[in-house]
Protein backbone atom coordinates (compact mmCIF):
# COMPACT_ATOMS: atom_id res chain seq x y z
CA UNK A 1 0.00 0.00 0.00
CA UNK A 2 1.09 3.38 -0.94
CA UNK A 3 1.90 6.44 1.41
CA UNK A 4 -0.81 8.06 -0.93
CA UNK A 5 -3.60 5.22 -0.39
CA UNK A 6 -2.95 4.84 3.38
CA UNK A 7 -3.63 8.45 3.54
CA UNK A 8 -6.67 8.35 2.19
CA UNK A 9 -7.79 5.21 3.69
CA UNK A 10 -6.95 6.38 7.08
CA UNK A 11 -8.66 9.57 7.22
CA UNK A 12 -11.57 8.18 5.18
CA UNK A 13 -12.27 5.44 7.84
CA UNK A 14 -11.53 7.97 11.11
CA UNK A 15 -14.25 10.11 9.49
CA UNK A 16 -16.65 7.62 8.65
CA UNK A 17 -16.50 6.37 12.40
CA UNK A 18 -16.08 9.58 14.23
CA UNK A 19 -19.47 10.75 12.22
CA UNK A 20 -21.50 7.60 12.77
CA UNK A 21 -20.68 7.85 16.68
CA UNK A 22 -21.65 11.62 16.69
CA UNK A 23 -24.55 11.18 14.96
CA UNK A 24 -26.14 8.56 17.29
CA UNK A 25 -24.80 10.63 19.86
CA UNK A 26 -26.81 13.39 18.87
CA UNK A 27 -30.43 11.12 18.22
CA UNK A 28 -29.81 9.27 21.66
CA UNK A 29 -30.16 13.26 23.56
CA UNK A 30 -33.54 13.52 21.89
CA UNK A 31 -35.12 11.05 18.99
CA UNK A 32 -38.30 13.47 19.14
CA UNK A 33 -36.30 16.34 18.31
CA UNK A 34 -36.58 17.73 14.17
CA UNK A 35 -33.54 19.13 14.51
CA UNK A 36 -31.90 16.47 16.32
CA UNK A 37 -33.13 13.76 13.25
CA UNK A 38 -32.51 16.00 10.59
CA UNK A 39 -28.65 16.13 12.06
CA UNK A 40 -28.65 12.29 12.61
CA UNK A 41 -29.47 11.95 8.44
CA UNK A 42 -26.81 14.62 7.99
CA UNK A 43 -24.21 13.31 10.07
CA UNK A 44 -25.02 9.43 8.75
CA UNK A 45 -24.76 10.80 5.09
CA UNK A 46 -21.23 11.67 5.88
CA UNK A 47 -20.16 8.36 7.12
CA UNK A 48 -22.26 6.68 4.20
CA UNK A 49 -19.89 8.29 1.99
CA UNK A 50 -16.87 8.24 4.52
CA UNK A 51 -16.60 4.54 4.60
CA UNK A 52 -16.62 3.39 1.03
CA UNK A 53 -14.40 6.17 0.39
CA UNK A 54 -11.94 4.54 2.84
CA UNK A 55 -11.78 1.24 0.91
CA UNK A 56 -11.67 2.25 -2.88
CA UNK A 57 -8.24 3.53 -1.68
CA UNK A 58 -6.51 0.14 -1.06
CA UNK A 59 -8.52 -2.58 -3.11
CA UNK A 60 -6.90 -4.30 -5.97
CA UNK A 61 -9.56 -5.61 -7.49
CA UNK A 62 -11.28 -3.43 -10.18
CA UNK A 63 -15.41 -5.11 -10.26
CA UNK A 64 -14.91 -4.40 -6.02
CA UNK A 65 -12.87 -0.67 -6.73
CA UNK A 66 -16.58 0.01 -9.15
CA UNK A 67 -19.03 -1.36 -6.73
CA UNK A 68 -17.53 0.70 -3.99
CA UNK A 69 -17.01 3.74 -6.34
CA UNK A 70 -21.09 3.46 -6.77
CA UNK A 71 -21.51 2.98 -2.86
CA UNK A 72 -19.76 6.33 -1.73
CA UNK A 73 -21.95 8.24 -4.10
CA UNK A 74 -25.08 7.13 -2.03
CA UNK A 75 -23.66 8.71 0.62
CA UNK A 76 -22.38 12.00 -1.24
CA UNK A 77 -26.06 12.57 -2.76
CA UNK A 78 -27.32 13.37 0.53
CA UNK A 79 -24.52 15.66 1.80
CA UNK A 80 -25.53 18.73 0.64
CA UNK A 81 -29.25 18.55 0.93
CA UNK A 82 -29.12 16.99 4.73
CA UNK A 83 -26.85 20.20 5.59
CA UNK A 84 -29.03 22.33 3.93
CA UNK A 85 -31.98 21.07 6.02
CA UNK A 86 -30.00 21.05 9.18
CA UNK A 87 -29.14 25.03 8.67
CA UNK A 88 -32.81 25.81 7.72
CA UNK A 89 -34.18 24.28 10.94
CA UNK A 90 -31.17 24.93 12.81
CA UNK A 91 -31.91 28.78 12.04
CA UNK A 92 -35.37 28.77 11.74
CA UNK A 93 -35.43 30.18 8.46
CA UNK A 94 -39.27 30.87 7.27
CA UNK A 95 -40.67 29.45 4.47
CA UNK A 96 -38.03 26.39 3.85
CA UNK A 97 -40.35 24.06 3.09
CA UNK A 98 -40.56 24.20 -0.67
CA UNK A 99 -36.76 24.83 -0.94
CA UNK A 100 -35.91 21.30 1.30
CA UNK A 101 -38.52 19.60 -0.79
CA UNK A 102 -36.98 20.34 -4.05
CA UNK A 103 -33.14 19.83 -2.94
CA UNK A 104 -34.51 16.44 -1.83
CA UNK A 105 -36.11 15.82 -5.04
CA UNK A 106 -33.10 16.42 -6.87
CA UNK A 107 -31.49 14.35 -4.52
CA UNK A 108 -33.33 11.12 -5.32
CA UNK A 109 -33.26 11.96 -9.17
CA UNK A 110 -29.38 11.76 -8.73
CA UNK A 111 -29.45 8.52 -6.64
CA UNK A 112 -31.57 6.61 -9.14
CA UNK A 113 -28.42 7.74 -11.67
CA UNK A 114 -25.72 6.37 -9.11
CA UNK A 115 -25.93 2.84 -10.21
CA UNK A 116 -25.48 4.07 -13.79
CA UNK A 117 -22.69 4.75 -16.06
CA UNK A 118 -24.25 8.41 -16.26
CA UNK A 119 -22.73 8.96 -12.82
CA UNK A 120 -19.40 6.57 -12.79
CA UNK A 121 -18.19 5.55 -16.05
CA UNK A 122 -15.52 3.04 -14.47
CA UNK A 123 -12.45 2.81 -12.12
CA UNK A 124 -8.95 3.62 -14.04
CA UNK A 125 -5.52 3.96 -11.21
CA UNK A 126 -5.60 8.35 -10.15
CA UNK A 127 -3.82 9.87 -7.55
CA UNK A 128 -1.27 6.91 -6.62
CA UNK A 129 -4.24 4.46 -5.75
CA UNK A 130 -4.41 1.19 -7.90
CA UNK A 131 -8.47 2.36 -8.80
CA UNK A 132 -10.46 5.66 -8.55
CA UNK A 133 -13.64 6.27 -10.31
CA UNK A 134 -14.00 8.21 -13.93
CA UNK A 135 -17.46 10.42 -13.23
CA UNK A 136 -19.99 9.79 -15.92
CA UNK A 137 -21.60 13.16 -17.43
CA UNK A 138 -24.63 13.51 -14.65
CA UNK A 139 -21.78 14.14 -12.37
CA UNK A 140 -21.09 17.30 -13.49
CA UNK A 141 -24.71 18.72 -12.99
CA UNK A 142 -24.33 17.07 -9.39
CA UNK A 143 -21.54 19.01 -8.39
CA UNK A 144 -23.16 22.13 -9.72
CA UNK A 145 -26.15 21.26 -7.36
CA UNK A 146 -24.10 20.05 -4.50
CA UNK A 147 -21.66 22.89 -4.79
CA UNK A 148 -25.12 25.21 -4.50
CA UNK A 149 -26.27 23.61 -1.14
CA UNK A 150 -23.16 23.77 0.02
CA UNK A 151 -22.48 27.48 -0.35
CA UNK A 152 -26.19 28.52 0.57
CA UNK A 153 -25.82 26.33 3.89
CA UNK A 154 -22.67 28.23 4.83
CA UNK A 155 -24.27 31.53 3.69
CA UNK A 156 -26.87 31.11 5.89
CA UNK A 157 -24.69 29.78 8.88
CA UNK A 158 -22.30 33.28 8.52
CA UNK A 159 -25.60 35.22 8.73
CA UNK A 160 -26.74 33.79 11.59
CA UNK A 161 -23.80 34.07 13.10
CA UNK A 162 -23.18 37.70 12.42
CA UNK A 163 -26.73 38.71 13.59
CA UNK A 164 -26.66 36.40 16.91
CA UNK A 165 -25.22 37.25 20.20
CA UNK A 166 -24.59 35.31 23.28
CA UNK A 167 -23.76 31.93 23.40
CA UNK A 168 -25.94 31.85 20.21
CA UNK A 169 -23.48 33.46 18.00
CA UNK A 170 -20.55 31.37 19.62
CA UNK A 171 -22.32 27.60 18.63
CA UNK A 172 -23.42 29.47 14.89
CA UNK A 173 -19.04 30.69 15.01
CA UNK A 174 -17.72 27.48 15.71
CA UNK A 175 -20.06 25.65 13.29
CA UNK A 176 -19.78 28.08 10.33
CA UNK A 177 -16.07 27.67 10.82
CA UNK A 178 -15.86 23.76 11.31
CA UNK A 179 -18.40 23.06 8.63
CA UNK A 180 -16.20 25.51 6.37
CA UNK A 181 -12.57 23.51 6.83
CA UNK A 182 -14.66 20.45 6.45
CA UNK A 183 -16.04 21.21 3.25
CA UNK A 184 -12.80 22.64 2.05
CA UNK A 185 -10.90 19.41 3.08
CA UNK A 186 -13.12 16.28 2.31
CA UNK A 187 -15.32 16.61 -0.53
CA UNK A 188 -12.71 18.61 -2.40
CA UNK A 189 -11.45 14.81 -3.53
CA UNK A 190 -14.63 14.65 -5.60
CA UNK A 191 -14.07 17.94 -7.10
CA UNK A 192 -10.65 17.10 -7.54
CA UNK A 193 -10.63 14.15 -9.97
CA UNK A 194 -13.43 16.20 -12.10
CA UNK A 195 -11.05 18.98 -12.66
CA UNK A 196 -8.62 16.33 -13.64
CA UNK A 197 -10.68 14.48 -16.06
CA UNK A 198 -12.09 17.95 -17.34
CA UNK A 199 -9.86 18.21 -20.79
CA UNK A 200 -11.26 14.48 -21.43
CA UNK A 201 -14.51 15.23 -20.61
CA UNK A 202 -15.96 15.17 -24.59
CA UNK A 203 -13.97 11.61 -24.95
CA UNK A 204 -15.61 9.90 -21.20
CA UNK A 205 -19.10 11.08 -22.38
CA UNK A 206 -19.14 9.62 -26.04
CA UNK A 207 -20.19 5.94 -25.04
CA UNK A 208 -22.68 7.23 -22.89
CA UNK A 209 -24.12 9.54 -25.70
CA UNK A 210 -24.20 6.35 -28.04
CA UNK A 211 -25.37 4.09 -25.78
Amino acid sequence: MTSIALNYFTASLLTAITTFVLAVFVLSIDPRSKLYRTFFLYTISISLWSFPFAFIAIVKDKNTALILGHAFNIGVTFISTGFVHFVCILLNIKNRGRLIRACYVISFFFLLLVPTKYMVLGVVPKFGLNYFINPGIAYYPFVLFWGTCIVYGLYKLFRGYLVSTGMRRNQLKYLFFGSLLGYIGGPANFLLFLVLNFQCFPLEVMPVLLS
